[in-house]
């Protein structure tokens, strides 16, 4: 396959998303030209949060290909030791420490030594590992003596993951042994051994849950009460009869209280109202947000010609933080080119949380309609979303519907994202892409 030459804004595009086209632009024309992107990259997380996966081991792949990766990891290393960058970013710079260290560049280890202390409480699991797998022994001490007594009860998991870990690179008796004569002269390492153990005995003593279920006086107790949960709401639902749905329903249309609206709501998660009221669809143009939220997710499931006009109307008329709600009024009543509404209403998007949780909303409405004329919402969400674990689902939706460019397929294979790679490449023997050539 014609491998596309970027030009440096589309490079720059590429590698902030983690597409596989940066990767065959390299292999095929080198990094002349965007060297300043790359470097960028090498010091930025582009990743984001519990949706995306740490971009260092693909960051690594690119660099080797062009051939300059003594450049690149003297400009990193000279980064790193800055004071001025966000942990967020400083976390993405340690693993990456960890892995130029390990291509025989030691002068990382001492900087990742110099800047373990600052990271943050979320990252300690993942950069204690990190310290260990450059540092040995020594890296499981300096890990150990970071905990202090306060911190015990936070850390008893974390602890244990991170002991099980220096356990397989270093012998588990060797360690235990080690950190115990260690403990008896320190009280750091004592929290870390007391933090682990607590975590292990604690493991075998949780009950498994049983969800019993709820009757209508024991919902009712808790709405009042205000203690009900969201999937207490939702299983109520499913397991109410139609006359308790109905008195749901009347409790629903007369209240005034907020709360139990948004609570009675959502007892419709995943079965239709009794009947779509004029009083329900009303609360869409709701200021408050959980309850505009709510009321979209129970008309979701109504097939009506009013839910479909108010789904018209907010994807013509209103802004960014309305177009969730206008997609789910439309999952069960999408017409054949409704996506010339919705193509314009997910551009105006700006915030990338709500171009996330918008790209949810089409997943479903493309698995509700089968219409293939979703493709094209998909391709561009697949385009201009950052998250790596939602291109996996567009990608695996597109290839469902048939509709997935060859072009897409066939980069993918290289992309940023885990779940992006295996997927396409377990396509690569079958008939998506026998016509391509790899």
């Amino acid at each position: 396959m014609q491998i596309k030459r970027l030009t440096p804004r589309e490079f720059a595009r590429a590698i902030r998303l983690g597409h596989g086209r940066t990767l065959l632009h390299l292999r095929e024309y080198g990094d002349k030209g965007v060297e300043h992107l790359i470097r960028k990259a090498l010091v930025t997380n582009y990743a984001r949060g519990m949706c995306d996966d740490l971009r260092t081991s693909w960051l690594c792949d690119l660099i080797a290909l062009t051939g300059n990766t003594k450049s690149y990891a003297e400009h990193l290393l000279l980064h790193l030791e800055l004071k001025t960058q966000s942990d967020f970013d400083l976390f993405h710079q340690f693993d990456l420490a960890k892995r130029f260290y390990e291509m025989g560049f030691p002068g990382f280890r001492s900087a990742m030594a110099k800047q373990y202390g600052r990271l943050v409480e979320e990252e300690w699991e993942s950069s204690s590992e990190s310290m260990i797998e450059c540092f040995g022994m020594r890296g499981i001490e300096i890990a150990a003596k970071s905990i202090s007594d306060d911190d015990e009860s936070y850390y008893q998991y974390k602890c244990a993951t991170v002991f099980d870990k220096a356990s397989e690179l270093l012998g588990k008796c060797i360690l235990a042994q080690r950190l115990e004569e260690l403990s008896m002269h320190d009280a750091r390492i004592r929290s870390f051994m007391n933090a682990k153990d607590a975590d292990k005995s604690k493991v075998s003593e949780i009950p498994k849950r049983v969800i019993a279920k709820i009757s209508m006086d024991e919902f009712l107790l808790m709405v009042e009460e205000g203690r009900e949960r969201a999937y207490e709401c939702s299983q109520f639902g499913r397991e109410a009869g139609q006359t308790e749905l109905r008195h749901i329903f009347n409790l629903l249309r007369f209240t005034e209280d907020e709360k139990r609206k948004i609570a009675y709501l959502r007892v419709f998660k995943e079965c239709p109202l009794p009947e779509v009221s004029p009083d329900v669809i009303k609360l869409i143009d709701s200021s408050h947000e959980r309850l505009r939220s709510a009321a979209a997710m129970a008309l979701s499931n109504s097939i009506s010609e009013s839910v479909r006009e108010k789904a018209v109307e907010i994807l013509l008329k209103r802004g960014e933080a309305n177009v969730q709600c206008g997609l789910k009024l439309l999952r069960k009543n999408f017409r054949q080119g409704d996506v010339k509404l919705i193509l314009p209403a997910l551009k105006r998007i700006r915030d990338l949380d709500r171009l996330h949780n918008a790209g949810f909303e089409i997943l479903e409405l493309a698995e509700e309609t089968s219409e293939k004329e979703i493709s094209e919402c998909l391709i561009w969400l697949y385009e201009n979303v950052v998250e790596s674990l939602c291109r996996s689902k567009y990608l695996t939706q597109l290839i469902a519907l048939g509709c997935c460019p060859r072009e897409i397929i066939y980069e993918a294979q290289w992309d940023a994202g885990k779940d992006v790679r295996l997927f396409a490449r377990g396509l690569s023997k079958t008939r998506h892409l026998e016509s391509i050539g790899t």
